[in-house]
């Protein structure tokens, strides 16, 4: 939208008249074509039961009961260019986007302050088709999908690695939609309670 929009923009800003978007071949309709397909696989059904069948919720600490009503808090972290530039060098070696070395540090910050080594976060994922024209659809194509990691120690590279790998693996089934996940386990409790989001 943005991009039609400043090529609109720049037209009108140079004197043309006569201003008109290229076509988008894709629609809205193709996503929930794709959605209601990965709706009636068995497949992907399969896959999220397996995945999610006896995790557990990985709870963070809570504070005392009687600290006060609840309250977002905002704490803003700066990061130092030095840091940045080797958290890109580890995805550069990883051969992964600096967003995985990303998700497998909050995986990893779950497992400690969770205390456990089987942690379950949220993950927002697209829902796009790789069709023609598909990115230049206008509309909401979010899903937030559990990722469950066990966390069996070794180096950050292999942790970085593996946290792609488990990312690529359930890219086929990242339409599923999270309420349905959650009736076919037939649990009642939500799949997470923290988000990863870049």
């Amino acid at each position: 939208m943005l991009t039609d929009l400043f090529s609109i923009y720049a037209a009108v800003s140079q004197g043309e008249e006569r201003i008109s978007a290229a076509p988008v071949s894709a629609s809205f309709r193709d996503f929930v074509a794709a959605q209601q397909a990965i709706l009636n696989s068995e497949e992907a059904r399969q896959y999220w039961t397996m995945m999610l069948s006896d995790a557990t919720q990985s709870r963070l600490p809570r504070l005392q009961k009687n600290a006060g009503p609840s309250r977002v808090i905002v704490h803003r972290v700066d990061v130092s260019r030095e840091l940045s530039l080797a958290l890109k060098e580890l995805a550069r070696r990883a051969g992964v986007p600096l967003k995985s070395v990303l998700l497998a540090a909050h995986l990893r910050v779950l497992n400690v302050h969770t205390g456990g080594n089987d942690v379950v976060t949220g993950i927002v994922s697209h829902g796009r088709t790789e069709t023609e024209d598909g990115e230049r659809v206008l509309g909401l194509f979010l899903n937030t999908l559990p990722l469950r990691r066990r966390l069996a120690g070794g180096t950050w590279l292999q942790l970085v690695q593996e946290t792609f790998a488990a990312e690529r693996e359930q890219l086929p089934f990242r339409r599923y939609p999270m309420a349905r996940m959650q009736q076919d386990i037939g649990n009642d409790t939500p799949l997470f309670e923290i988000t990863f989001n870049f």
